[in-house]
């Protein structure tokens, strides 16, 4: 449906590709000497580690083809320290995106020369991007964009940057020189596009550029923070300091909840339609409803019209299936069916998603018997080992919650008795950033634990960042997307 007709419509996938390491030309961090044929050092990877960001990631940006619009490939370069992993930074990205002669052409109606009217932006489940969807955390195999990325790997497969374009960037002290790391990273990025941009992709190429300054932007992101999260005090101060931009989180914030579609499963989707209301600031509001019905293309369905999941009664759970070669789970509409239902009763109907319905259930009966895998199985359509799997993860989640709570309550009853050591039955009673039992620093204080809904490995909450908020989940670095 989104990719009939491109003439009015823009379709992105964006993702960030794995990243290119900078070389430092030293075998361990403690002796850098060149490597010898022969007399190789024995090293682990945390020994190659430098104390400085030695690493540039590309944000890819794919504009795939319709039947009437071509692909673009584009990407923007950035690195630690000189630009901020977050959505202040993306924005700021796409709107340099959108002013480059090669890119621009994604964005503008080639009948009309305006702006296209629809967006579709499709990103993985990282938390710069998205909501925290962690079931489907980097599964966007379906995006074109993730072709894009191996092609970009390809183009610089052979390429060699070293760090110290500028020189060292450690001081006589072992110390770190900001000034001069960040001239080697932004001298590393210009040579990096000087090499890379122009590798092929599908029928095109990628065409690169130098990530901008995004710190007006973030300077914004901490005040709209303050408006989103903060306390009353705080925001009543920020509507006192900064009334222009109080204000104009307000109006955003209402046209937001104008327009947000919310019968939809809103972790997976963000939805905004105009309302067309008198009182609405946006552009196309203030224009007025439109005569002839807003459609996904020319002729195309309304926009009203989502193909959301639903299970095809033709093609039933354990039915007789002509695909599947043994047990079917079931399939799901295809797109002519849900357009022919929708068109039929006005509305898009659709099933829970298979993480909420599977969460319902282990909250509802904690224990799981084989018929509750069985209905599970029959709900979600998944097959039964995975609904198995799902429920044994689960399971393991809840007892390592259990097992965070003992932690703190037997930490909090040594404390008060003086004691540093915690004597418990769980010989894995270290953190997995700093490898002690107390943080640094945490001698003589209450230490809260929390677990990786990922690996089910533990950390301090204060190695983890995580001192003021207690996230119902939440992944270590390794276990998610990072620079």
């Amino acid at each position: 449906m989104q990719y009939k007709d491109g003439r009015n419509i823009t379709n992105i996938g964006r993702d960030d590709q794995a990243g290119f390491r900078l070389d430092t030309m030293t075998t361990h961090k403690l002796h850098p000497t060149l490597c010898a044929k022969g007399n190789e050092h024995v090293t682990t990877y945390t020994d190659y580690t430098t104390k400085y960001p030695s690493k540039l990631q590309t944000t890819c940006y794919n504009f795939p083809c319709t039947e009437t619009t071509g692909e673009i490939c584009s990407g923007v370069v950035k690195a630690p320290l000189l630009h901020v992993k977050n959505a202040a930074q993306h924005f700021v990205d796409l709107e340099m995106i959108q002013e480059k002669d090669t890119t621009k052409p994604a964005f503008l109606n080639p009948d009309t020369k305006q702006m296209k009217d629809i967006e579709c932006i499709r990103v993985d489940g990282a938390g710069d991007e998205g909501p925290s969807h962690l079931e489907v955390h980097g599964a966007s195999f379906r995006n074109c964009v993730e072709l894009q990325n191996g092609c970009l790997a390809l183009g610089h497969a052979n390429l060699f940057i070293p760090s110290t374009l500028n020189g060292s960037c450690l001081t006589q002290s072992g110390g770190v020189n900001e000034d001069t790391l960040r001239k080697n990273l932004e001298s590393a990025i210009d040579v990096y596009i000087s090499r890379v941009d122009g590798s092929p992709c599908a029928s095109t190429e990628i065409h690169l550029f130098k990530g901008r300054s995004s710190d007006q932007r973030q300077k914004e992101t901490d005040l709209l923070k303050i408006f989103l999260k903060g306390s009353k005090e705080k925001k009543l101060k920020l509507a006192k300091e900064n009334p222009v931009m109080f204000k104009k989180f307000e109006e955003t914030w209402a046209v937001r909840e104008k327009h947000m579609l919310k019968d939809v499963p809103t972790k997976y989707i963000f939805f905004l339609r105009c309302c067309y209301n008198d009182d609405c600031i946006h552009p196309k509001c203030q224009a007025g409803r439109p005569q002839d019905p807003v459609t996904w293309y020319p002729g195309g369905p309304p926009i009203d019209f989502l193909p959301l999941p639903l299970a095809d009664p033709d093609r039933a759970y354990q039915g007789n299936c002509s695909v599947c070669q043994n047990s079917c789970s079931g399939h799901y509409m295809k797109y002519e069916s849900l357009l022919d239902r929708y068109l039929a009763t006005k509305k898009s109907d659709f099933l829970q998603p298979p993480s909420v319905y599977i969460l319902q259930e282990f909250q509802k009966n904690k224990e799981i018997s084989q018929d509750d895998i069985l209905e599970t199985s029959q709900k979600t359509l998944l097959p039964e080992e995975e609904v198995k799997l799902w429920f044994t993860h689960l399971h393991g989640v809840s007892e390592n919650q259990k097992a965070g709570a003992k932690k703190a309550a037997e930490t909090r009853k040594k404390k008060n008795a003086n004691s540093n050591i915690v004597e418990t039955e769980d010989n894995n009673e270290i953190c997995e950033e700093c490898g002690e039992r107390d943080p640094p620093g945490g001698e003589d204080v209450v230490v809260n634990w929390i677990s990786c809904d990922g690996c089910l490995l533990w950390w301090h909450k204060t190695c983890a960042r995580l001192e003021n908020s207690n996230p119902r989940q939440w992944l270590c670095i390794s276990c998610s997307e990072v620079w």
